[in-house]
């Protein structure tokens, strides 16, 4: 029952911080999950047309393989907009005159 606890425990506090994340940098996860729609999209639609003409895949797994492609492009685009989040730089302090 112990485990349970944690997990429960662990679960609630890691949708804390997702909520939290979200909150704070939602608009740069949006713009990760845009980018990485982007190169999903061109990048698969080469790979998989690439693959379908050479004759390694069929259309029908051609087509489904374009979509978790695509979702999986939003996903880790979101993920990175988030996560690769550039080092606040603060401004040099001014030095007091005497």
């Amino acid at each position: 029952m112990e485990l349970v606890d944690r997990v429960v425990v662990w679960s609630l506090a890691a949708s804390a911080r997702l909520v939290e994340a979200v909150r704070r940098h939602w608009r740069r996860i949006l713009v990760g999950a845009f980018v990485g729609w982007v190169l999903a999209v061109v990048g698969g639609a080469t790979a998989l047309a690439a693959l379908e003409t050479l004759g390694v895949v069929s259309r029908a797994t051609s087509d489904s393989l374009a979509i978790a492609t695509v979702l999986a492009g939003i996903g880790l685009g979101a993920l990175a907009g988030n996560a690769l989040k550039p080092e606040r730089q603060h401004p040099p302090r001014e030095r007091a005159r005497s």
